[in-house]
C-alpha cells in the first residue's frame, strides 16, 4: 500500500521543477525525469534546512522529503545519484486521524 502511494506521489512530483518553470534547471535534462527504481528497502532523509543535504551519505539515501521550499540544485544532485525528491507535508494531529 505504501509503495503505491509513493509511486503516485513520485509521478506527480518527480518533475515538479520542470512543471513550474517550464524548463529543466539541471545541466543534463534527463535529470528532470522521475527516478525509476525497482521496489526495495527505502532510506528516507528529511530536508528541513538548506545545504545540509550536501553532507548526506548518498550511498544510503533513496528518497529525500522536503519540508521547506523547493531546491533545484538538490533535485539535480539527488537525481544524478538516483535519489528521489518528494515534498513532505505538515498535518495537524486532528487531520491525520481522519
Amino acid at each position: 500500500m505504501a509503495a503505491r502511494f509513493y509511486a503516485a506521489v513520485l509521478l506527480v512530483l518527480g518533475s515538479f521543477s520542470t512543471i513550474v518553470s517550464g524548463k529543466c534547471p539541471c545541466e543534463d535534462p534527463s535529470l528532470c525525469e522521475p527516478i525509476a527504481r525497482p521496489q526495495g528497502k527505502e532510506f528516507l532523509m528529511f530536508s528541513t534546512k538548506p545545504n545540509v543535504w550536501r553532507k548526506y551519505d548518498w550511498t544510503k539515501v533513496t528518497t529525500i522529503a522536503l519540508f521547506r521550499p523547493w531546491d533545484d540544485e538538490l533535485m539535480c544532485e539527488a537525481h544524478k545519484r538516483g535519489v528521489r525528491v518528494v515534498f513532505g507535508s505538515k498535518l495537524s494531529n486532528r487531520k491525520a486521524g481522519q
